[in-house]
């Protein structure tokens, strides 16, 4: 009998270089967060999912859990 092992497949490390300038994304605390700029990024919820406001910066290969896709409009 023939056992076919497959390889392990490797899973990439989202960091915060992966994601677009204006694209939301999720931190590694769980906060829901949209980037600005290459080195700064917007904290709209905090890791619970309230209403949370904060401008910071964070490490171009700074973890993230992961990335939304793009949203083109938001209607409100």
């Amino acid at each position: 009998m023939i056992k076919f092992i497959e390889a392990e497949k490797t899973v990439a490390r989202l960091t915060f270089e992966d994601v677009e300038d204006n694209q939301f994304f999720v931190d590694v605390a769980g906060r829901l967060c949209q980037k600005v700029s290459c080195i700064t990024c917007s904290t709209i919820t905090d890791n619970n999912g309230f209403p949370y406001a904060a401008h910071r910066q964070l490490p171009l290969k700074a973890p993230l859990q992961r990335i939304l896709d793009k949203v083109e409009r938001i209607d409100f």
